[in-house]
């Protein structure tokens, strides 16, 4: 569903926090097989901490926080279905990596491998979904692929993935990957697509990292950078673009799906290479410190590192 523009008063779903992760090495190497959900928050301790309640149903397990809703079956297909009242995504995990049912481990969902490994399945209460894997030794499997519907996936060369709907808007944004090893050590990860297939790589075999491994990709549903973005006449000349974002962390997002996301919510002629370096310059430095983010047309296409000395307003 495409957003609609009056005025070029453009709304986005608000609200969607990210929380920045980072590994620690608090894994208890000498405790009595943990539950996988226990393993994420002993490496990772951000990764589950804002896990939304889950409900028994019919199905499955549902969850809801914010405008999301997510409801995982208890089925052999292992689908996820993600509403966000703008779209209905659903994710399914690729059978190859089951063999156990569903069950609920320490507040989450956790399908259990085949090879002993685990799929852990959350809604933050960002509304974010949130798919993490755990990695048992070194005889885990190294790619886990996850297959969408109700929207048309593109991977990006800097290894943001957006997902768009029929109208080509923005529907889903995937946080860039992450990997870690008991030790909080980072490994080796991306992502792959093909199709509608996203699969995130862990190169585990690249190094002698400790296990378990836990490694995550997370989807927000809608276009939850911005809350609200409109123009005006800049009296300086041109026009002004102001961008006005919730209490998003863009520190886990790539450049292209920043830009993708922006883009599918102005007209064409806010989308010149100026205007991609002020957002971005906004996003990556000062932008925690300012909203809403003031977009001229009328600056000059300079370098970014100029738009950076600049505190993003070259003249």
């Amino acid at each position: 569903m495409k957003l609609s523009v009056s005025g070029f008063a453009v709304a986005a779903v608000f609200g969607l926090v990210a929380s920045s992760l980072g590994a620690t090495a608090a894994y208890a190497e000498g405790s009595e097989d943990p539950d996988p959900a226990t393993v994420i928050s002993q490496i990772v301790p951000d990764a589950l901490a804002s896990a939304a309640p889950l409900t028994a149903t019919t199905d499955g397990l549902t969850a809801h926080a914010r405008d999301s809703e997510v409801t995982i079956s208890d089925r052999e297909d292992a689908l996820i279905q993600l509403a966000t009242g703008r779209a209905d995504i659903t994710v399914e995990i690729d059978s190859a990596m089951l063999g156990g049912s569903l069950t609920e481990e320490s507040g989450v969902a956790t399908f259990a491998h085949a090879d002993g490994d685990a799929s852990v399945v959350n809604l933050n209460d960002d509304g974010s979904l949130r798919i993490t894997s755990v990695l048992q030794s070194d005889n885990s499997q190294g790619s886990f692929a996850y297959t969408y519907t109700g929207v048309e996936l593109v991977l990006f060369d800097d290894g943001g993935v957006v997902g768009y709907d029929d109208t080509g808007a923005v529907q889903l944004v995937i946080d860039l990957p992450w990997a870690y090893d008991s030790s909080g050590a980072p490994v080796p990860t991306w992502y792959e697509l093909d199709g509608n297939v996203l699969t995130q790589v862990v190169d585990h075999s690249s190094g002698s990292f400790q296990y378990p491994i836990v490694a995550d990709p997370t989807n927000y549903g809608g276009n939850t950078m911005y809350k609200k973005i409109s123009a005006a006449t800049d009296p300086e000349g041109g026009d002004k673009v102001s961008v006005t974002v919730g209490t998003y962390n863009f520190s886990r997002t790539s450049d292209s799906a920043i830009w993708a996301s922006y883009k599918s919510l102005v007209p064409a002629k806010y989308e010149s290479e100026t205007m991609r370096k002020q957002l971005l310059c906004h996003a990556r430095n000062i932008g925690a410190l300012k909203n809403p983010w003031n977009l001229e047309t009328r600056r000059p296409n300079v370098s970014y590192a100029e738009f950076v000395l600049k505190l993003c307003n070259p003249n």
